[in-house]
């Protein structure tokens, strides 16, 4: 990795040139800025010597007091602060005959000493404590601009900011207007900036709430910082956002694309595909659009390694952000873009995950319904008829589908408020719970399931739900099987209730394959495994397992029954099993099956189906009859025939 260093070189300060005469009042603020401002020439060299980044200079020409923004100084100081305003960085360099005053419009870089990167900043970082007392104008070629003086009461010091004076005005409207401000975390006092976008209120930046966990890296570093945010598993930051705040539904990044670019025909589109706009690049909109002021980061993400430790993920290349809508059990719809495309990706990713966090301000139930015309429908015939448990119903299946579980959940209760002798409506809440609050939820949940299937004995789904239940515990969001025996068999059994209703439900067999697995019971995991494909022969998921339970199945009897086999090992993990050269390749056709249909396997246990072919290969090209005195061998060839091999 290379290793940089900044160069500061401090220049002195001689003379001003102004293209007016100055009052009184102006001549003292020359004086006062000559004797304050903060003098230095960026350029970021490596050890060497080479340069490599020198800021872009801009002449400005100094105007003197602007007393119509100086007077508005408390109004303008928050902002800047909060970096609502974006202020560039000020400072006076030597230029020909004298010194004028000039800001830096492209970026600075600075070297970063916790991850030894060269980054880049690209607005004035005002010191803490620093107030606002005098804004200055200026001329920056034929445009207008404002240099913004803060003062530092601890260390006496000042710095300055440059902003072009129409930008200024257009933000303070934009405030006055209630399309951007500025929020403070009552929590932790921290600000954060936020931009109205369609009707909804964005966080303009990363959320820096501290849920706990130290991310530490080997070297004890916490990888953190105020440009990048935290990074938070899907349970934190489904809960990190401030009061009155919450981590957005897909439904909720999806208005949000729409008005960065994104096609509606591409809105729904799952997976690894970046979906793209007309004319226009969404994610570039989302990272850089002025009037949007989005400003998404490229902060990457975090992973664990083998000891706990953390370390980034894709740092200044991708950005990842959380949403609040479920993909499963154990993952959550995700909003990831890269500088190597265009597009904002929809995807999934795993629970457990470390992404960014963006929050949404909260909305009353009418903005969402709006959003959806069987929404709108519903809340009609409740309108009609608020006492009708049964619209509620409905409207939390439609909210439940969009990802928006909180309304879902709200719905619901008040279905079971009006109606507490429909059990349908408790399953329906138990699986909204399930989802999205397991890990706080669990007895509830469980009382409700078996509530449920205490009196009602024909629903197959019951069944297979309170299987689940009875086999996993939460953990981290996810889920892990639990270790209580008793538990266990209680989900095989629940799971062969379900089964005797809807035998040929692939589903349900799957499931029941992967319980007999955790118990290890393998030679009938084989069995249902075998059944589910006589429904589904073409499920790639399916045949893997099959494979790993033969595996392991033929292992264990033949460890058992002590049966002469050769030990064949994985050549990855290390993993030996008891088998012969027949069972070996039984599972490796399944293994085969497997990745025919689409599913990627595991390389590790493909080593062992490697090893047999090259041993059948060696195994026929065995036999030596003779080896001649010059290093020959005579041998038999795979048809039968003798031949001789010369020595090379």
């Amino acid at each position: 990795m290379k290793h940089y260093f900044l160069l500061l070189t401090f220049v002195s300060l001689t003379l001003f040139s102004f293209a007016q005469e100055l009052n009184k009042e102006d001549q003292n603020a020359q004086k006062h800025l000559k004797k304050n401002i903060a003098v230095n020439k960026l350029a970021v060299e490596d050890l060497s010597g080479k340069t490599l980044h020198t800021n872009k200079v801009s002449k400005l020409s100094f105007k003197g007091i602007s007393s119509h923004f100086t007077e508005l100084k408390g109004v303008i100081e928050e902002y800047c602060i909060a970096t609502l305003y974006p202020l560039k960085n000020v400072t006076q360099v030597a230029e020909g005959e004298g010194n004028v005053f000039a800001y830096y419009p492209q970026f600075q870089a600075y070297f970063d000493h916790s991850d030894k990167q060269l980054h880049a900043m690209q607005k004035l970082i005002i010191p803490t404590g620093a107030s606002l007392v005098n804004v200055y104008k200026f001329d920056e070629g034929d445009s207008k601009g404002l240099i913004l003086e803060f003062f530092v009461k601890g260390t006496s010091t000042y710095s300055y900011g440059f902003i072009l004076e129409n930008e200024l005005v257009t933000l303070m409207d934009r405030v006055a207007n209630n399309e951007i401000g500025v929020i403070t975390d009552e929590r932790d006092g921290r600000t954060y900036k936020w931009v109205e976008i369609d009707g909804q209120q964005w966080f303009g930046e990363n959320l820096q709430y501290d849920t706990g966990e130290k991310k530490l890296t080997m070297h004890g570093d916490v990888i953190y910082s105020n440009y990048n945010g935290r990074f938070y598993t899907f349970s934190q930051a489904s809960s990190a956002c401030p009061k009155g705040w919450h981590l957005p539904s897909d439904n909720e990044w999806k208005q949000l694309e729409k008005v960065a670019g994104v096609t509606q025909e591409d809105i729904d589109v799952y997976g690894n595909i970046s979906r793209n706009g007309v004319d226009v690049e969404p994610a570039q909109e989302l990272r850089t659009n002025p009037d949007l002021m989005f400003y998404a980061h490229l902060s990457g993400a975090l992973e664990k390694d083998e000891y706990g430790l953390f370390k980034s993920f894709e740092p200044r290349k991708r950005a990842y952000f959380w949403t609040s809508t479920k993909a499963g059990e154990v993952e959550a719809t995700v909003r990831w873009i890269g500088h190597e495309f265009g597009g904002i990706v929809r995807d999934k990713m795993g629970v457990g995950n470390y992404l960014s966090c963006r929050c949404v301000k909260d909305q009353d139930i009418s903005a969402v319904v709006e959003t959806s015309e069987k929404l709108k429908a519903i809340t009609t015939k409740i309108d009609a008829n608020p006492e009708d448990a049964g619209n509620y119903f409905d409207r939390s299946i439609e909210f439940f589908l969009i990802g928006e579980g909180k309304f879902a959940l709200k719905d619901i209760d008040k279905a079971i408020e009006l109606d507490g002798s429909d059990l349908e409506q408790k399953l329906f809440k138990a699986q909204i719970l399930f989802l999205y609050s397991f890990d706080q939820d669990a007895d509830e949940i469980r009382n409700l399931v078996n509530q449920y299937i205490s009196e009602i004995k024909d629903n197959d789904y019951a069944f297979y739900f309170a299987s689940r239940l009875s086999i996993y515990d939460p953990k981290n969001g996810g889920l892990v099987a639990t270790y209580d025996s008793e538990r266990r068999k209680k989900a095989i059994e629940l799971i062969g209730k379900a089964l005797s209703i809807d035998p040929n439900n692939p589903y349900y067999n799957s499931f029941n394959a992967k319980l007999l697995a955790v118990n290890r019971d393998y030679a009938k995991a084989v069995s249902a495994l075998k059944k589910e494909l006589e429904h589904d022969p073409k499920n790639g998921e399916t045949h893997y397992l099959l494979a790993l339970m033969k595996v392991k199945d033929y292992h264990t009897k033949n460890v058992k029954n002590n049966v002469n086999t050769g030990e064949w090992c994985t050549q990855i993990t290390g993993l030996c099993f008891k088998l012969t050269p027949a069972q070996i390749k039984d599972a490796c056709g399944s293994f085969k099956k497997a990745i025919n249909y689409g599913t990627e396997v595991s390389p590790d246990y493909l080593t062992i189906c490697a090893e047999l072919k090259q041993a059948e290969t060696l195994e026929k090209h065995k036999p030596i009859i003779y080896t001649g005195p010059r290093g020959g061998r005579y041998t038999i060839n795979s048809n039968g025939n003798k031949c001789y091999i010369p020595r090379r």
